[in-house]
């Protein structure tokens, strides 16, 4: 007697994926913190705008006029020829983000879990 073959699994594969990057994925803001996150968006997208417009994409620039905000931790980076990333860290608070030529993107969260301040950890469990 002959039996039939299997086509497919029986169990779907166990792909662990977001559950091993979870620590990665950060923590939203909600009620004033959401507020406030928004608010230092747009202060921050206001004071980069301006050298954004100018085309100085160098990351002093960006952190000289960060600091006019009076974050007390802003560290930025060059991110590509024409960009520059930057990470605030203003407990509760964070807020990154980056400019380019076409535009200055900046979003505001509420830190990762399993890891202190605002830079995205690099490493898991």
């Amino acid at each position: 007697m002959a039996t039939a073959a299997s086509t497919g699994a029986a169990v779907p594969p166990t792909d662990h994926y977001a559950e091993n990057h979870g620590f990665m994925v950060p923590f939203p803001l909600h009620g004033q913190q959401r507020c406030d996150g928004l608010a230092d968006v747009a202060k921050v997208k206001a004071v980069l705008e301006p050298i954004r417009a100018r085309g100085d994409f160098d990351p002093a620039s960006a952190q000289s006029a960060l600091s006019t905000l009076g974050f007390t931790s802003v560290r930025t980076y060059q991110n590509g020829p024409t960009g520059v990333g930057f990470v605030i860290d203003a407990a509760p608070l964070c807020v990154d983000g980056d400019m380019n030529r076409a535009e200055t993107h900046a979003y505001a969260f509420g830190g990762y879990p399993d890891h202190p301040g605002c830079e995205q950890p690099s490493g898991g469990h």
